[in-house]
């Protein structure tokens, strides 16, 4: 891009650089250059003012002109030197141009889109989205096609820091795409890919605070933030820093989760089927002593309440209601919402930092790094012992006389806990830069300049975890003990005073997990034109990748299924090409063409592990008239899965799931677990997309696409699983869900065995297909003399979506399945800006589900509006400070509308339980 700024002193004396001669011929020569190519994109065409939107000014510029005799007199002039400051010599030396022609506008759509919309923010775009920092604008991107893998890069690279640090000032503008891949970056993911562009000699920084608050109290947000940039000659230094803090939010802070008995709306009663006191159960028949109101024997019993447990006998124990259950299960219930966690509190600090030195277009390195670390705290609800053979109390042990099995919540024991902390740190060289020749080209011309680019990166990633729980095999041994000071007393009230308390230390178990991750990466590309064609040069995009994964975990008093300890090595390389071919463009523009071009892209990717995966793809856009594009893209991804995985549970902390299979029963006490091989096949996904961008003369500023999608997934593969969708699904997961045998209550009931395991292991899962419309509008208002007025929207409209695991057998979504999107999404956004202030509304509505959820047989939609109000002083507000300070407030979910109702343990689904927020910020541009 030629174009030429200059300094304050510069514009007043804008040929001091010149030596003084007195000549002229270099201004001329300047002047020439520069009415070519001043303010224009390079290659860019200057074929009418009302194709370019721009002003026509005359440019008038003088030349100061003054001898030198180099010590030598001149001819009627005793001075060393004279400059012509009378007017006559300065209409002498004054050069008046032709009218020239001032570009003031970007390049629409229509002239840069391929054949895969790629979604462009400029810089005013993302100032005037309201966002705090560049996380939040990221947070505000619509979804992934497929997938939520997220690939970020700047300036076309891997990112060595963390980007979501990067001051939103230093960028030039953001690239997403939603398909999964930018060809001529080679880039390509199972999600999004974002690329964020930086300004090229950006100098400044800033600080800043947000602090979040939700009108209902909970989750309380504090984002503390500070970059600085400096530029000195070639050298640039940048530093960053961000602190991160979330408070909890309990479910017992929400109406929407405190209740969880949701049989009042026809649900399922997700409090725990114990509770406390205990419920007892013979091993055997019914209960001696024991029966109900009609004098009929029964076999469980409840733990009488406000009694320390020490002097029972039969006769005071409650006969068990045998129209809630046969057996000790639902006789008492447990709501765990004072011990569930929505929002768990989560500490962040990250710290970045990078030198780079460039020398202009050709060559530019840089080094970069990130620290991050983390940590989170979670509790759950106290530990539970089903009544089973596992909490057998011999007969010699118990009023009874006879071997009686006790289920019950371990209140005394408080709630097990779970402690994360993670560190990630990462550093990184990076070079870039051209080859050949990098004068900006003529008008009508192309550059023949390569642009080349190529990294190393190192990163190693740490977490620890500990959780802790119950010693279930050492409670088994406490309730046989015949120390009665080591024996477990599992018939008094702990509400009434300690009953066990004093145990519970022994009873203890801290489970640990240390992941060790390393990675090292390198990685090359380099795009160009191979050849100047009438329509324009033809690119040829490569790149290459090698990566390198060590991966060791260990685990400390791990639970059945989890070895004590993993080590995997992977290797894997992936290269691509992309060719885009144009048949016509500005300079050979025919009858409704004035733009045809057609792209192809390979990328493939192999590792040691076994593991395939490769993506192929063709398109083609068309320009019949100025304000419109027509595309269209084929493309294919193929997935030959790893054999191998890591084995182990993943559940540190008891969670609850619904057995369908059992009349709704809630369970706790399951393994979920993952098994080290994986058997699968080659999945592949087809997706075939229509679509036109628009962008009417007669209405400037507005730009308008539409796509048509067909996306279709064979033998998909799944690299994780939900349980309790599998629990759902039991017939179309066969093997995956574990049970004991039934007893013959189960047998009398018509049920199986109680769940112990669920295999969550990787694998293929059938066939899906997708069909969908996708628009995205923006529109800009010309007239900016009341400020800028922007306008944004993204909307989904799934046409028909089918999903099979087995072929003829119905499947069960819930609400948060993937695989059953909703009919409709928007997320629409309106912004002003001026004169330093800006105002942010955003508006995001999610349909209802294609299928109706098990857990939501209503399926309702769900809309909320945000509100963000800022101002920026232009002027310090205090002596010397606070220039350019900027305010902002804002208002999420103004309507404080509440989370969809869901049949789970949450009570919830789509939307965030802290209902209505407030926002307050502060940023200190430096």
């Amino acid at each position: 891009m030629s174009v030429f700024l200059f300094p304050d002193k510069a514009r007043r004396s804008p040929f001091s650089q010149f030596h003084r001669s007195g000549k002229i011929l270099l201004l001329v020569l300047f002047l020439g250059g520069a009415s070519h190519g001043f303010g224009q994109k390079a290659g860019t065409s200057t074929e009418t003012p009302a194709e370019t939107n721009g002003k026509t000014v005359p440019v008038t510029l003088a030349a100061a002109t003054e001898t030198s005799n180099q010590g030598k007199k001149g001819s009627g002039d005793n001075s060393s030197s004279t400059s012509s400051s009378t007017p006559a010599a300065a209409a002498e030396n004054t050069i008046v141009l032709d009218t020239y022609t001032v570009k003031a506008s970007r390049e629409g759509g229509v002239v840069t889109e391929g054949p895969q919309p790629v979604q462009t923010y400029d810089s005013a775009q993302i100032s005037d989205s309201g966002a705090f920092s560049m996380e939040d604008f990221l947070e505000d991107l619509p979804p992934a096609e497929d997938g939520d893998e997220v690939l970020i890069l700047i300036d076309g690279q891997p990112a060595h820091i963390d980007p979501e640090t990067i001051p939103l000032d230093m960028i030039e503008r953001v690239q997403v795409s939603l398909y999964g891949s930018i060809p001529e970056l080679g880039a390509y993911a199972q999600g999004k890919v974002i690329n964020i562009i930086l300004k090229k000699d950006y100098v400044g920084g800033d600080i800043g605070e947000r602090i979040r608050v939700a009108a209902a109290g909970g989750g309380f947000h504090q984002y503390t933030k500070f970059s600085m940039n400096v530029t000195k000659r070639r050298w640039s230094y940048f530093l960053s820093g961000v602190y991160w803090k979330t408070n909890e939010l309990l479910a017992s802070s929400r109406e929407l989760s405190r209740n969880q008995d949701h049989t009042y709306r026809d649900g399922t009663d997700m409090r725990l089927a114990w509770g406390t006191p205990g419920v007892v159960q013979a091993a055997s028949g019914n209960l001696a002593g024991i029966v109900d109101s009609g004098g009929n024997p029964v076999a469980s019993a409840l733990v009488p309440e406000n009694q320390n447990g020490l002097s029972l006998t039969a006769s005071d124990f409650l006969a068990g209601d045998t129209a809630l259950s046969a057996t000790a299960y639902g006789q008492r219930r447990f709501n765990t919402s004072e011990y569930r966690m929505l929002i768990a509190p989560t500490r962040r600090h990250n710290l970045n930092g990078s030198v780079t030195y460039k020398r202009g277009d050709r060559f530019r390195i840089s080094l970069s790094g990130n620290y991050t670390e983390t940590k989170v705290e979670r509790i759950g609800a106290p530990p539970v012992t089903a009544a089973s053979s596992k909490t057998l109390v011999p007969a010699a042990h118990n009023p009874f006389g006879q071997d009686v099995y006790v289920g019950l919540v371990h209140t005394e024991f408080g709630p097990t806990r779970q402690t994360a902390r993670t560190r990630n740190a990462q550093f990184g060289l990076k070079m870039s830069g051209k080859i050949g020749d990098i004068t900006p080209p003529a008008p009508g011309q192309h550059s023949t300049a390569w642009n080349w680019s190529s990294s190393i990166g190192y990163q190693r990633y740490r977490s620890r975890t500990i959780a802790t729980d119950l010693d279930k095999d050492a409670f088994t041994a406490s309730l046989a003990s015949d120390d009665p000071a080591l024996r477990f007393n599992p018939f008094g009230d702990p509400a009434l005073g300690p009953v066990n308390a004093h145990l519970y230390p022994g009873l203890t178990v801290y489970r640990t997990r240390l992941d060790d991750i390393t990675n090292v990466r390198y990685n090359a590309a380099a795009n160009g034109p191979l050849v100047i064609l009438p329509g324009g040069p033809l690119r040829l995009a490569l790149a290459a990748a090698y990566h390198h994964q060590d991966r060791d975990r260990e685990n400390t008093n791990a639970t059945s299924g989890n070895p004590a300890r993993t080590e995997k090595t992977n290797d894997s390389g992936a290269g691509s090409a992309s060719l885009n071919v144009p048949l016509f463009g500005r300079t050979n523009t025919a009858p409704l063409l004035r733009r045809l071009e057609t792209s192809a892209s390979y990328w493939q990717n192999m590792q040691s592990q076994g593991n395939r995966r490769r993506s192929y793809a063709g398109g083609l856009v068309w320009s019949p008239a100025r304000s419109l594009l027509l595309r269209a893209r084929y493309s294919v991804y193929e997935n030959k899965p790893a054999k191998s995985t890591f084995a182990g549970s993943e559940s540190l902390v008891t969670e609850t799931f619904i057995d369908r299979a059992r009349d709704d029963e809630t369970v706790t006490d399951v393994t979920v677990f993952t098994r080290g091989s994986i058997s699968a096949v080659t999945s592949k996904s087809e997706t075939q997309t229509l679509g036109f961008t628009l962008e009417p003369t007669f209405l400037k500023g507005l730009r308008f696409s539409a796509t048509h999608n067909i996306r279709q997934r064979h033998r998909i593969y799944q690299s994780s699983f939900s349980a309790q969708e599998i629990i759902n699904n039991e017939s179309s997961f066969p093997g995956r869900v574990i049970r004991d045998d039934p007893t013959p209550a189960d047998i009398a009931n018509g049920h199986p065995g109680r769940i112990t395991r669920i295999d969550t292991t990787p694998g293929n899962t059938g066939e899906a297909e997708v069909r969908d419309l996708r628009f995205s509008l923006e529109y800009r208002l010309p007239r900016q003399q009341y400020g800028r007025i922007m306008l944004r929207a993204y909307a989904t409209h799934v046409i028909d979506s089918d999903y099979q695991v087995f072929p003829g057998v119905d499947y069960t979504y819930r609400s948060t399945s993937g695989n059953n999107p909703p009919e409709w999404t928007f997320q629409g956004q309106a912004s002003w800006n001026h004169k330093g202030w800006n105002t942010v509304i955003r508006v995001n509505h999610t349909g209802p589900r294609m299928n109706a959820p098990i857990d939501d047989p209503g399926n309702p939609s769900y809309t909320t509006m945000n509100f963000d109000l800022s101002y920026q002083f232009q002027k310090p507000i205090i002596g010397k400070f606070g220039r350019r300070l900027r305010i902002g407030v804002g208002i999420a979910n103004c309507f404080d509308v509440e989370p969809l109702y869901a049949d789970t343990v949450s009570g919830y689904r789509t939307g965030s339980p802290l209902g209505r927020m407030y926002t307050c910020s502060l940023t200190l541009p430096m």
